[in-house]
């Protein structure tokens, strides 16, 4: 199976439809810094790297 997605959209979340229409809804969000590093930790915790992550 080949996949392929464009650049200008991996920044968004699919949303549904627009009410009575076929357009489609995206949604955007950020993230903190403190979140960030949370992500950062449980990403070097999955495979055991957990003693990296005082490091960050």
């Amino acid at each position: 199976m080949i996949a392929t997605a464009a650049l200008t959209r991996l920044d968004r979340f699919k949303d549904g439809r627009v009410p009575g229409g076929n357009a489609r809804r995206y949604r955007t969000g950020k993230v903190t810094a403190a979140q960030l590093a949370d992500i950062r930790k449980a990403i070097l915790c999955g495979p055991g790297m957990a003693s990296l992550t005082i490091h960050l």
